[in-house]
């Protein structure tokens, strides 16, 4: 048999692929690299790509002993390309006591120190590493991998070792001569070490803050492009970045505000106009305002609105999230609204909440002056309303969002996406008509993609968390309304599930058809839509003919590949309808054309 290994590169790793079935597995790799001498050529840059260590299941001497190979190999060291490092602020006696560094071990790590430019900490070194403390082992190993263009942190609480080598990497000092960290580094997804279990010493702070004094160098490297911060304080961003306006190379920005925090309006100003142009925007702020006599005031959407239209010109993707956490919704009085978005120039998708918009936020405040179908841009192709105080109590808008979708609009509407809130309606003693049957209408006769997607809470109804950003014990973070690309995956999951439902429903539409060669075309009808979550408008005859797929064997094929998606994919429940609502027992909003 030829060897694999003389193909081209891309083709030999499309191969290597299909064999490690999990990229988080490495030993195949490892067992490949042995092979022979061409193939650990081959093998062990792709090994190196990527290090991993859980500080709740990983040792400390696991840490020193990669580090240590990356202090005695630097072209291994140059193969790293990302970084998935979680709770090394922690001290666990029951996995740390598998042994102490040797004197010439710690008189390593004090040279490499001193290297780095981190000389003012050396007397704490050797302590820190008696008590197989891992914070100034990572701190060091970010110091020697320059290649890193990836990293995914859990940062603990307090780090100065951490906070010396970010400070260090945006230090302008000609009289420093030694390399800086993270200078190639292109994304960055930090979180404070949340719920940590086993903990034998200490039980870390299950909320504590991740604060801007402590990572404020992120957001200053110099080929860094896409930053998500969660549970973040950004209070002094004024002290921090107010004479770096329009100088960081961020395009794609994460911010999920701790619920604790307000923001001022000059620091959210001042943090979102450091990049010099935002392609993607997407923040979370909570302005629960049940006790105003204890809480300062939070941000508000005109605040707010100063930041983003700073970046009319380039962005093309927003979404904000004013989170409250109760039902109905208690935000503060005056939050206002935005401005116009008609003259952002590139914005092709918009997630927000209604009255982000058109005003209204409680029932106090004024709506806007203008229509939705003035402030909204003419390049905007999907539409997310999130559900609040707009979709609950706006009269108006099933008519507004018609407007937008009449064949006459000149906005490329291709796909628009509502919030369920029959459930926070009943609360209320005279509860609304929701403009979900309205919208779904128009979307139908314009074959606009239309999805209604059921929550389940205020705080992690939105979306899930990928799973590396899951709470230990599995539980979401409490606050993420956008946690990378989270409120995409859990729109996947509602796609799968109507797409489900859909190939469910063709399937008896053909086995129907097939079976009634004695029956009319009138009994027909009468027997395929009898059900609530059908009706006779939305059939097409024409459907039974030209169904999604041209022949028995490919119809079945793509019915089994959905069934076996089923079975992998944990299906949210969805909520019965609830008196008062305009939502029936069923899933029927979930129509594309």
């Amino acid at each position: 048999m030829p060897d694999p290994a003389v193909l081209p590169a891309e083709l030999f790793d499309i191969v290597v692929d299909f064999i490690v079935e999990s990229k988080e597995d490495q030993r195949p790799l490892c067992l490949f690299s042995l092979v022979s001498h061409h193939w650990h050529a081959i093998h062990t840059p792709r090994l190196y790509s990527k290090f991993t260590h859980d500080g709740d299941t990983h040792s400390f001497m696991s840490l020193w002993k990669f580090l240590r190979t990356m202090l005695e190999n630097e072209r291994l060291a140059q193969y790293v390309r990302a970084l998935d490092i979680q709770y090394w602020g922690l001290h666990l006696n029951s996995s740390d006591n598998d042994g102490n560094l040797m004197e010439e071990d710690i008189a390593a790590v004090h040279d490499a120190f001193r290297m780095a430019g981190m000389q003012k900490l050396a007397p704490d070194i050797e302590e820190a590493i008696l008590q197989n403390d891992r914070r100034p082992l990572m701190a060091l190993l970010l110091t020697v991998l320059p290649n890193v263009v990836s990293l995914h942190a859990h940062i603990p609480e307090k780090d100065p070792y951490l906070a010396e080598v970010l400070r260090l990497s945006v230090d302008h000092e000609e009289s420093k001569p030694q390399p800086k960290a993270l200078q190639n580094l292109e994304s960055a997804q930090l979180m404070s070490e949340w719920h940590v279990r086993h903990s034998t010493i200490r039980q870390p702070r299950d909320n504590y803050l991740l604060e801007l004094q402590h990572v404020w160098p992120i957001f200053r490297l110099p080929s860094l492009r896409e930053v998500s911060v969660f549970n973040f304080d950004p209070r002094d961003a004024s002290v921090y970045f107010d004479h770096y306006a329009r100088t960081s190379s961020i395009t794609h920005m994460t911010l999920v505000i701790d619920i604790d925090v307000s923001i001022s309006a000059r620091d959210a100003h001042v943090l979102l106009t450091l990049p010099r142009a935002l392609i993607s925007l997407s923040i979370y702020i909570n302005d629960c305002y049940l006790f105003p006599e204890r809480q300062t005031m939070q941000l508000s959407n005109e605040e707010l609105w100063l930041g983003v239209e700073s970046h009319r010109d380039s962005i093309e993707h927003f979404d904000f999230y004013r989170g409250c956490g109760v039902r109905p919704p208690a935000h503060r009085k005056g939050n206002g609204h935005f401005g116009s978005l008609s003259m952002f120039t590139r914005l092709n998708r918009l997630c927000v909440q209604p009255e982000t918009l058109l005003g209204g936020c409680t029932d106090d405040d004024p709506l806007a002056p203008f229509r939705l179908k003035d402030t909204l841009p003419s390049t905007l192709k999907s539409l997310t309303f999130y559900g609040d105080q707009g979709l609950l109590r706006n009269e108006h808008l099933g008519d507004e969002i018609c407007e937008i979708l009449d064949v006459s609009s000149s906005i490329p509407l291709a796909s628009i996406f509502l919030e369920d809130v029959s459930a926070t309606n009943a609360y209320f003693i005279h509860p609304k008509v929701l403009p979900y049957r309205q919208v779904r209408q128009a979307c139908r006769e314009r074959r606009i993609i239309y999805r209604r997607v059921k929550g389940r809470d205020e705080w992690t109804g939105h979306q899930k968390a990928k799973r590396k950003t899951l709470l230990k014990g599995g539980s979401a973070l409490p606050c993420a309304k956008k946690a990378f690309s989270t409120r995409g995956e859990r729109r996947d999951k509602f796609e799968r599930e109507g797409e489900l439902k859909r190939a469910a429903e063709q399937r008896r539409r053909r086995e129907a058809y097939l079976s009634r060669e004695t029956e009319d075309s009138e009994g027909l009808e009468s027997e395929l839509f009898d059900s609530d979550d059908l009706s006779l408008d939305a059939f097409d005859s024409s459907e039974l003919d030209t169904d999604l797929y041209d022949t028995d064997s490919e119809f079945s094929d793509r019915i089994e590949a959905l069934d076996a998606d089923l079975e992998e994919t944990e299906l949210e429940a969805v909520e019965p309808a609830t008196s008062g609502s305009d939502v029936s027992d069923t899933d029927e909003d979930n129509v594309s054309p």
